[in-house]
């Protein structure tokens, strides 16, 4: 602390060099020094109070302690609220559990119950035999081995058995025409049974007039067709407009020529507009050739 000499004013900021009142420099102003005096006072007050304490310890009655009622413990108390929860929590986990389990399986019961239910009311429809010769087929195109992967895949979600059934029944009927129509050689009437494109044979792709063109050249050898037609297998796809018919083919050409045999042969079918159409024609398998 700093006092000015002259006016006795104080301050606290050391900062201060000079009396705000007259100007004066300012001096320093130091604490008291202490005393023995002062030492031996301080002494003696902290010794009368230990010894008032320990008159006050001395004083004290016991038995005036002795009837003072014990200090009271209380009872501690243990909340049941987390055990209660932790055990509705691992319940519902058990309950979810086997309720997964048991959905998990679900799928696997239908899926066996809808192949049974397959079994009895679905499948390849076999015609054995027709009950009259059936004609068709390129007349003199070449055989072309078998394709293992001709058959149409199984649909895993079929139209109804019902419209199933008419397709194959529609398919038959348009093949069992194709053949009576190329027996009799109508050309024009034979040539509505194809669509636009063909995969015919060796020909993908052929177009109404080269397949005309074929047939009229076989019309034109032979004074005579004659066809047979049997073990007839027709699947259709899971949108129902698509086919495909395999069958068992004899043929017996007359005229200057003569030719006769049987075939496994393949047509794929397409509805259009409607109207199921020739779109694929060729021989899987060649049993015999004369």
């Amino acid at each position: 602390m700093k006092y000015c000499p002259n006016c006795q004013t104080q301050y606290t900021d050391e900062t201060l060099k000079f009396c705000l009142q007259d100007g004066t420099p300012l001096a320093e102003q130091f604490a008291e020094p202490v005393t023995s005096a002062a030492l031996d006072e301080d002494q003696t007050v902290i010794s009368d109070r230990k010894q008032k304490l320990w008159n006050d310890m001395q004083a004290r009655d016991p038995q005036t302690e002795a009837a003072l009622p014990p200090p009271v413990q209380r009872e501690v108390r243990t909340s049941k609220t987390p055990w209660i929860i932790l055990t509705a929590l691992l319940t519902s986990l058990l309950v979810a559990a086997g309720a997964w389990l048991y959905f998990r399986n679900q799928p696997d019961e239908t899926a066996k119950a809808s192949n049974s239910s397959n079994r009895q009311t679905g499948g390849n429809s076999v015609l054995n035999k027709s009950p009259s010769p059936t004609p068709g087929a390129n007349l003199t195109a070449d055989v072309i081995p078998a394709n293992p992967n001709s058959a149409a895949d199984e649909s895993d979600s079929p139209p109804p058995p019902a419209n199933r059934d008419q397709a194959r029944d529609d398919v038959s009927k348009r093949i069992y025409d194709w053949t009576t129509l190329t027996e009799s050689g109508e050309i024009d009437e034979l040539m509505g049974n194809y669509a636009n494109r063909v995969d015919y044979y060796l020909k993908p792709g052929a177009s109404p007039e080269y397949i005309r063109n074929d047939k009229l050249r076989a019309f034109s050898e032979f004074d005579s067709i004659e066809f047979e037609i049997d073990n007839m297998n027709v699947e259709v796809d899971r949108s129902g407009e698509e086919a495909t018919a395999e069958f068992d083919k004899s043929w017996n050409f007359g005229g200057q020529t003569r030719s006769e045999g049987k075939v496994r042969q393949q047509m794929k079918l397409k509805k259009i507009d409607g109207v199921w159409l020739i779109t694929g024609e060729r021989d899987l398998k060649l049993y015999y050739k004369r």
